[in-house]
C-alpha cells in the first residue's frame, strides 16, 4: 500500500513537471516494483526523476517526488519488527549524508570532492555498522 502510494505520488509529480513522459516513470516504478525490488524501483525512480525533471524545474515538484520515492523505499518497512526505530535511523542516516553531501558542495563548488567526500562517510558508516553487529553476535573476541 506504502509503495503503491508512493509511486502514485512520485509519477504525478514527474507528469506535472514534463507531461505524458511521466507515465513512463510509472511504467518503469512499477515494473521494478513487482519484478525486482523496491531498492532496485527506488534507484529506477532516481535514475528517471534525474532524466527527465528539467534543471529549471520547481523545486516542489523535485521534493514531492522524492518523498513519493522515499514511500517506494520504505514500504518495506511495515513489516519490520519496529518499524518506527527503522524509519528514524534511516530517515537520519539520510540526513546525515544529505548534510555532508550539501556542505561538501557549499565548501568547494566541485563534484568529485562532494563525491569522494559522500563515499568517505557511507564507507566509514557502514564500517561502524558493519562492526556493531560483529559484535552484537559474538563473532569478535573483546
Amino acid at each position: 500500500m506504502v509503495a503503491a502510494l508512493g509511486t502514485l505520488v512520485a509519477t504525478l509529480a514527474v507528469g506535472v513537471a514534463v507531461g505524458p513522459l511521466g507515465v513512463l516513470m510509472a511504467a518503469g516504478l512499477v515494473s521494478a516494483l513487482y519484478f525486482i525490488s523496491t531498492t532496485a524501483a527506488f534507484a529506477l525512480g532516481q535514475v528517471v526523476l534525474v532524466a527527465l525533471v528539467p534543471a529549471s524545474g520547481a523545486f516542489a515538484i523535485l521534493v514531492l517526488a522524492e518523498i513519493g520515492l522515499l514511500g517506494v523505499l520504505f514500504s518495506t518497512a511495515v513489516d519490520h519488527h519496529d518499524p518506527a526505530r527503522l524509519l528514524v535511523v534511516s530517515l537520519l542516516a539520510g540526513l546525515v549524508i544529505g548534510s555532508i553531501g550539501w556542505l561538501g558542495f557549499q565548501a568547494s563548488q566541485t563534484v568529485w570532492i562532494v563525491a569522494g567526500a559522500l563515499a568517505l562517510a557511507t564507507a566509514f558508516f557502514a564500517y561502524g555498522i558493519h562492526r556493531y553487529e560483529r559484535v552484537m553476535l559474538g563473532l569478535v573476541r573483546t
